[in-house]
C-alpha cells in the first residue's frame, strides 16, 4: 500500500507538507501544492486515501512563545519563522508572555495540551526556576528551540554572539579615534543585556579605557523612551561621551531623538552604533551603523531545527552560535 511517505518522496516534500496540501492547501505554496497533486495523480490515489494513512496523533503546529512583540528584532524573527514553517506545511501558534513567568508557564502548558509538534522560544526571558523546570520537562516530549542563551541540555539553542557584537562596536569606534565610548543598555537582570554588558566591559578593558566604564554605562528600559533617557543621563554625567553604543536598535532610535532634543547632530557632535540590524535602522537620518543580529536567519534556522527533529533528522546541532556583523553606515565619524 502506498503511504504518505511515498507521496512525499515523489513530490520531494515532507509528509507534513503533503498533509497540509490535502487538508489546508492555503497554507502551502503553489509550487509545493502542485508537486503534491502531481504525485497523488501519478500514484492513482485519492487525497482521502492518503489522509487516512496519517497518524491522527501527529501535529503540524509549532508553538512560538515570545516575551513581547514590541521589540524590532522579535517581529523580524517571528516573520521568518512563520514563512519557513508554512513552506514546510506547518502552522504557527503565536503566544505572548508579556515577561510574566506565570503567563509563560500557562502558555507552555497550553501548547503541550494542544500537542504541538515543537516550541520555539524567543529571548529575552527573565530566569525563573519554576518555568525552567517546566520547559525542561516539556523538552523531553517535543523539540524546544531557544533563540537565546540556555544552560538546559534538553533544549536546542540558536543565538547570536551578542558579547562579540558589542565588542566589535566598541572596537570600531576606538579605531575612529573615540575614547569616551558610552553604553546605553537594558537591565542586566535580563540575560541578553547581561552578555552585551560583558562585551562592553571586555572591550573597554582590553583597550585600556577602564576609567570610562562606570561613568559612561547607563541601564534603561530597552525601548525608544529608554534610549532618549539614556542620552539625557549621559549628557548630564561627570564624563560626556563622544560616541554611544546601545544594546538595541530601539534604544538607538530613541537616542537619535534624545540627541536632537539636546541640540546635537549625528555624526557631527556624536557617533552612535545600534544593535539588531533592523530594517528601520537603514532608514533613519543618517542611516544607523548597527550590529546585524541576522534576525531572519535566526528565525529560519530555529524553524528548520524543529522541522528536522520532527521528521527524524538525527544530525541536528543543539548549540548554534552565529557571528554578528557590523553594518557600517552614516551615524559614526572619525575624530582626532
Amino acid at each position: 500500500m502506498v503511504t504518505i511517505k511515498d507521496v512525499a518522496a515523489m513530490a520531494n516534500v515532507s509528509t507534513a507538507t503533503v498533509s497540509r496540501a490535502i487538508n489546508s492547501p492555503e497554507l502551502v505554496s503553489d509550487e509545493r501544492r502542485e508537486a503534491v497533486q502531481r504525485a497523488i495523480a501519478a500514484l492513482n490515489y485519492h487525497p482521502n486515501d492518503i489522509a487516512r494513512s496519517l497518524q491522527k496523533s501527529e501535529s503540524y503546529i509549532v508553538g512560538v512563545l515570545v516575551p513581547d512583540i514590541t521589540n524590532i528584532f522579535t517581529t523580524d524573527v517571528i516573520s521568518a519563522i512563520g514563512t519557513e514553517l508554512q513552506q514546510h506545511g506547518y502552522a504557527m501558534f503565536l503566544a505572548i508572555s508579556n515577561h510574566n513567568p506565570q503567563t509563560e508557564q500557562a502558555l507552555v502548558n497550553l501548547m503541550m495540551e494542544k500537542r504541538v509538534a515543537g516550541i520555539i522560544m524567543l529571548g529575552s526571558r527573565r530566569p525563573n526556576e519554576e518555568s525552567d523546570r517546566l520547559i525542561n520537562n516539556a523538552a523531553l516530549s517535543v523539540p524546544i528551540v531557544a533563540i537565546d542563551y540556555t544552560n538546559n541540555c534538553n533544549l536546542y539553542c540558536v543565538r547570536m554572539d551578542e558579547t562579540l557584537g558589542i565588542f566589535k562596536a566598541v572596537n570600531y569606534l576606538y579605531k575612529l579615534g573615540h575614547r569616551r565610548i558610552a553604553f546605553i543598555n537594558g537591565t542586566t537582570s535580563i540575560v541578553t543585556h547581561y552578555y552585551k554588558n560583558i562585551g562592553y566591559v571586555n572591550a573597554m578593558t582590553q583597550l585600556g579605557l577602564e576609567q570610562y566604564i562606570q561613568p559612561l554605562t547607563v541601564e534603561v528600559s530597552p525601548d525608544y523612551a529608554g534610549g532618549a533617557k539614556g542620552v539625557d543621563l549621559l549628557l548630564r554625567g561627570s564624563v560626556v561621551p563622544t560616541a554611544i553604543v546601545t544594546g538595541g536598535d530601539k534604544m538607538a532610535i530613541g537616542a537619535y531623538y534624545g540627541l536632537f532634543d539636546n541640540g546635537l547632530r549625528l555624526p557631527i557632535d556624536m557617533s552612535l552604533v545600534g544593535f539588531s540590524g533592523s530594517t528601520i535602522s537603514g532608514y533613519t537620518t543618517p542611516p544607523m551603523t548597527t550590529i546585524d543580529q541576522k534576525s531572519a536567519y535566526l528565525g529560519t534556522l530555529a524553524a528548520n531545527i524543529v522541522i528536522d527533529v520532527c521528521t527524524g533528522n538525527a544530525n541536528v546541532d543543539r548549540n548554534v552560535i552565529i557571528e554578528p556583523e557590523l553594518l557600517i553606515r552614516g551615524s559614526c565619524r572619525r575624530i582626532g
